[in-house]
């Protein structure tokens, strides 16, 4: 029988920076804070899919070397936050914990379920407070437990 550490990982999403914290005892200080570097510029698209489902605005930048994020809203206002690390990171089969931290006291948590072993969907929904302080801090944390 193995021993299961739990991972608790922080992440801090910036229009120029993104920050990537990895906090667990198994991990030398100097793995555990790594700096990423847009490799994009943001990229706004209009989403019309198929089906029925309502159309919505994509606002994505890349980071260095395999991370994207995502905000997303519907013509209703409602957004999504979403985090593709493009790379197997997530058990699907098992819920996590996300906080995502906008600054100036609005942080939000979020229990989910990865849609994919490498991404993460998080439905704010219409939440001005939080978009507010977002464009105020120009950054967002979102610790992953």
């Amino acid at each position: 029988m193995g021993v299961m550490t739990k991972i608790r990982k922080k992440y801090l999403i910036s229009t120029s920076v993104f920050l990537l914290s990895a906090i667990t005892p198994a991990m030398p200080a100097s793995a555990q804070q790594a700096v990423k570097q847009p490799v994009s510029g943001w990229a706004v698209t209009r989403v019309d899919p198929q089906g029925g489902a309502a159309s919505y605005c994509a606002l994505a930048r890349k980071y260095a070397p395999d991370t994207a994020l995502t905000i997303a809203r519907n013509g209703l206002q409602e957004s999504s936050i979403a985090i593709d690390f493009q790379r197997a990171v997530f058990n699907t089969g098992r819920d996590i914990s996300v906080t995502l931290n906008a600054g100036d006291g609005e942080s939000r948590l979020f229990d989910t379920r990865p849609i994919s072993r490498s991404a993460i969907v998080l439905r704010t929904g219409v939440d001005g407070e939080f978009f507010r302080a977002l464009r105020g801090t120009r950054s967002l944390t979102a610790t992953i437990d």
